[in-house]
């Protein structure tokens, strides 16, 4: 949806009226030149003419041809007519209407300019007009530190303007990748608020013991952990997915890539936008940005809202509930503060908070012969919270530009769910954990300038501190017995870990030649890890807990790594550029806090050499943009998480794991309004060699857990400058694993999505479907001991009228 200001709006008004000399007698005024210039809001018709007489002018708008008829004037200086006169207009035409009349006719390339502002004096009529021109399909993203466009930068990026978010509806990690090749978010569905499944070229955070493999990052402050990652993200400006290993750029090392998140910046000026909607299962949701200044030029604030609220869509038999289970609930908000004391300095200061409430089960049975339809006699429930603080200090001269960027971030979850699956009291599962992570940044980079040398260097401290406050099964009786315990109780684990990271890390990129640019870049990283941790049994109703396995005090482990970074680029011609690059990926060692021995206590550090060689090509006047890359990676002792004999995950193995894959997106405006966009993306994940010592399995070759063998999406939309808006969805995974034996799979599975809207002035109402033909998936599974394979699905069909405004 295209955005104009307040004012404008209000410049649209059918009639203007000039009046130069108060009394003035209104006679025939004569123009006898016309001539144009171009102007930084689009463009000015300067008419030319003698006396001050009383002019009218009167505006109509049809589609995208902007009709102005002027009154108490006649053109003696021949009629002037000119094709594209500057960028977003396609033709402009001053002719003679009658003996006292002129018409200007200005045809914009997308929509109708408008009038911003008229002047008349000195026998001159001034109409300066502002001209809405095409954003182009190249986008500009801060990917390497410093701005530069996408098709500029040497590693396998996709990015999303303001203006793609809001047309594809971007509003979760789900349907960032949705839009993204080789990259998937398994949560759309049961798992939705307790804990999000991703994978990015075949690596994934199934193994949640572990360290993350991808840095999420939301205005610089890192996320991190499957159960923090559910965000409903607003009022944003950009989106960068960067994939590969990103060492030498970021404080947070990444070795699967980046999701970097910018939301909008305060501005000098008035604004906000409004949106709300209403669907299936009583989807409610409504979101409210204001931006405004203080203090003019100098301190600006903006504040960005959401509340949301949606029925559930499963069906439990075991309740005997009116109504389906699985509501969710929940809302955010977030205000930053921008400080400009002068044109050298900036200093911001941000704030978010979020509060999540989901009572749909985690899992269910995968021989259910339906999706939406289970037996279980426990209502489950998580209840998540997350809120950060970030301060970022900018100095920028001519020489250099120096960063440090704060953050805080506090995250807890609980949540209780049906462990035995059935309708009989067996057993709940309880799990509690709390995350505290604590950054600071320090960068200094050379100033952008025609220098052939560029520069960058920093330093990254981050301390976090992760709590599992309960851990384990409330056992019923009759599971007591079972089990042989003295009575129903609490089996429940704790641990408090802290892991504290010191890195250095700085790239140099030095241009020998215009086409040719080299890039060396290098990160040590140093990561200790500390735990204390217990599993007791306490019986109902007494105050005996009794200590299950050995426990740890004081458990330490320690990993560093040296990670160096080769690229080169070449730029064959202005719109064709060919690059490679080798980069050294590492996930730290960690402790496992479901031990339950030293064998399986420590996580072994993560090792792997990625190699890239990529083409990014545009054509047609940046009407076409084709980029290509192919990539091949080698992880020596890749982390896994395995169940145990029940089924839950408590152990740690490593593997020798190859990964290679390719990755090609195109972007393409055949006209003015009507965009397709396109991405595909290969992987092939395997281990090569892989034992499972707790089973005695030889797992060799078998596929990485969560890594499509591909991805594929494919959206067209239509803008018309009559205010009609239609966009339709297409995205495809293909068959994928969802544990490391291979037992539990999901075949190639396809989703349709469209969007049919109407947009005026400021606003747009829309009508929106999502898995329009209702097409069920896997988003998780594991075996879980007798009970065999238990799974989630995806959402099914729903849809929803949608209204925008800006102002």
């Amino acid at each position: 949806m295209k955005h104009f200001s307040l004012l404008h709006s209000f410049l649209l008004a059918p009639a203007i009226v000039l009046v130069s000399t108060p009394g003035a007698f209104a006679q025939i005024a004569e123009i006898n030149n016309v001539r144009i210039e171009s102007t930084p809001e689009g463009l000015q018709i300067l008419l030319e003419g003698n006396g001050t007489e009383i002019l009218e002018l009167f505006q109509t708008v049809e589609e995208n041809r902007l009709i102005i008829e002027i009154n108490n004037a006649r053109l003696i200086g021949g009629e002037f007519e000119q094709e594209n006169p500057i960028e977003g207009v396609n033709l402009l035409q001053v002719t003679t209407r009658d003996d006292n009349s002129i018409e200007a006719v200005i045809t914009g390339e997308i929509l109708a300019p408008e009038v911003s502002e008229v002047i008349q004096e000195n026998g001159r009529l001034n109409i300066n007009l502002l001209v809405f021109r095409d954003e182009g399909l190249i986008i500009t993203v801060t990917a390497e530190k410093v701005e530069e466009t996408i098709q500029n930068v040497p590693i396998s990026i996709t990015a999303f303007s303001e203006e793609n978010i809001e047309d594809a509806n971007i509003d979760s990690l789900e349907s960032i990748a949705d839009n993204t090749p080789n990259f998937s978010v398994f949560g759309g569905g049961s798992q939705t608020g307790l804990f999000n499944t991703y994978s990015i070229r075949g690596l994934s955070n199934s193994n949640f013991l572990s360290r993350d493999t991808v840095g999420f990052f939301v205005d610089d402050v890192p996320y991190d952990y499957g159960a923090f990652l559910d965000l409903d993200l607003v009022d944003l400006e950009r989106i960068e997915v960067l994939r590969g290993p990103q060492n030498t750029l970021y404080g947070r090392n990444a070795q699967a890539g980046v999701v970097n998140i910018i939301t909008k910046r305060p501005s000098n000026d008035i604004e906000g936008k409004f949106f709300a909607h209403y669907g299936t299962y009583d989807q409610r949701r409504m979101a409210l940005s204001v931006s405004a200044p203080l203090a003019e030029d100098r301190l600006f604030l903006r504040l960005s809202g959401q509340l949301n609220r949606e029925d559930g869509y499963i069906t439990n038999t075991a309740l005997n509930r009116d109504r389906e289970v699985g509501d969710l609930s929940g809302g955010n908000i977030r205000g930053t503060l921008v400080w400009t004391p002068n044109d050298d300095w900036e200093i911001s200061l941000g704030g978010f908070y979020q509060s999540d409430t989901n009572e749909t089960p985690l899992v269910q049975l995968l021989s259910s012969d339906n999706s939406f339809r289970i037996s279980q006699d426990f209502q489950s429930f998580s209840e998540t919270q997350t809120n950060s603080q970030n301060l970022k200090i900018s100095y920028e001269n001519s020489n250099f530009i120096g960063t440090s960027i704060t953050t805080r971030r506090y995250s807890k979850q609980r949540a209780e769910f049906d462990s035995d699956l059935s309708a009989i009291d067996l057993s709940v599962a309880v799990a509690g954990t709390n995350s505290t992570v604590f950054s600071q940044e320090l960068r200094f980079q050379s100033a952008p300038s025609d220098n052939p040398l560029q520069w960058l260097i920093g330093g990254y401290f981050e301390n976090r501190l992760f709590n599992v406050t309960e851990d384990g099964q409330r056992l019923s009786s009759a599971a007591a017995e079972a089990f042989g315990l003295p009575g129903p109780g609490f089996d429940n684990s704790t641990a408090e870990l802290e892991q504290t990271t010191y890195a250095a890390f700085g790239q140099l990129s030095y241009q020998p030649i215009d086409p040719l640019t080299l890039t060396l870049g290098l990160r040590y990283d140093s990561s200790t890890v500390k735990m204390d941790q217990r599993r007791n049994f306490a019986v109902a109703g007494s105050p005996i807990v009794n200590p299950v396995g050995e426990g740890f005090d004081g458990a330490e482990t320690n990993s560093d790594a040296l990670l160096p970074r080769l690229a080169i680029r070449y730029e064959v011609t202005p719109d064709a550029t060919i690059y490679g690059s080798i980069t050294r990926g590492y996930k730290p060692a960690g402790l496992n806090y479901r031990a339950s021995s030293d064998d399986t206590l420590v996580i072994g550090e993560e090792l792997s050499w990625n190699y890239e060689l990529g083409v990014k090509t545009a054509w047609l006047d940046d009407r076409l943009i084709a980029n290509l890359a192919v990539f091949h990676n080698v992880i020596d002792d890749f982390q896994v998480g395995l169940g145990d004999p029940t089924g839950i995950v408590r152990n740690i193995a490593n593997a020798q794991v190859s990964i290679t894959g390719v990755e090609f997106e195109l972007k393409a405006r055949p006209v003015s309004g009507f965009d397709i966009t396109a991405g595909f993306g290969y992987t092939n994940a395997r281990y090569d060699r892989f034992f499972n010592p707790f089973t005695e399995q030889s797992l060799n070759g078998n596929k990485l857990s969560f890594a499509p063998e591909f991805t594929f999406n494919l959206a067209a939309q239509y803008r018309s400058p009559g205010g009609f808006f239609s966009r339709v969805e297409l995205n495809t995974l293909g068959n994928y694993f969802t544990e490391e034996t291979n037992t539990i799979s999901q075949r190639t599975v396809t989703t349709v999505d469209a969007t049919l809207g109407y947009e005026f002035d400021n606003a747009g109402i829309y009508l929106v479907a999502d898995n329009i033909f209702d097409t069920r998936f896997l988003t998780s599974g594991f075996i879980f001991g007798e009970r065999g394979g238990v799974v989630t699905y995806n959402k099914p069909f729903t849809a929803r009228v949608l209204f925008k405004a800006s102002f």
